[in-house]
């Protein structure tokens, strides 16, 4: 901060030491505030195909502004369903990519004595080995939204030669 200071005051010594130099013509004196244009020491040669855009000469006005138009999508647009990435098991907390989850840590957190169980078809939540809970459409979206943290998230069985158990798969759009 010192040495910044110093490099100041010797750079202000230096340009009030200088002799300036004489202009080439004679200044005028103009009371400000003025309106009206004044005559400069250099010639302006305004041409509009050269000159830069941004300039806007004082005497034109603004162009309107720029509206942004939405993009609008047609009435029956649906988007594409695409499988999920990034998510954490609820089992173990692994990362779970493809649009896989865990549904053991699903039936754990609706109660710890649950068990899982599935019979090729549906997937159920246990308690002492009997089938309590059969997992459906709606707990499927919940262990997608817990697995994925996307409140958007849900849950579809995609077609597939596995049993009709293991083809639940998360989708977001």
């Amino acid at each position: 901060m010192h040495r910044l200071l110093i490099l100041a005051l010797i750079a202000l010594l230096v340009a009030c030491t200088t002799t300036p130099a004489q202009p080439t013509t004679a200044p005028t004196i103009t009371t400000l505030p003025s309106r009206t244009p004044q005559p400069t020491l250099t010639p302006v040669n305004f041409n509009p195909q050269t000159f830069p855009t941004a300039f806007i000469p004082p005497t034109s006005q603004l162009p309107p502004p720029a509206v942004i138009v939405p993009t609008l999508l047609p009435p029956n647009y649906t988007p594409e369903p695409r499988l999920l990435n990034g998510g954490r098991g609820l089992t173990n907390g692994g990362i779970m990519n493809n649009g896989e989850f865990q549904v053991e840590g699903y039936c754990q957190i609706l109660n710890p004595n649950y068990g899982v169980d599935e019979d090729g078809t549906r997937w159920y939540c246990t308690n002492n080995g009997n089938r309590v809970v059969a997992l459906g459409t709606a707990e499927f979206d919940d262990i997608c939204v817990r697995t994925y943290n996307d409140p958007a998230a849900f849950g579809l069985q995609i077609i597939g030669n596995q049993p009709a158990a293991y083809r639940w798969r998360c989708f977001g759009y």
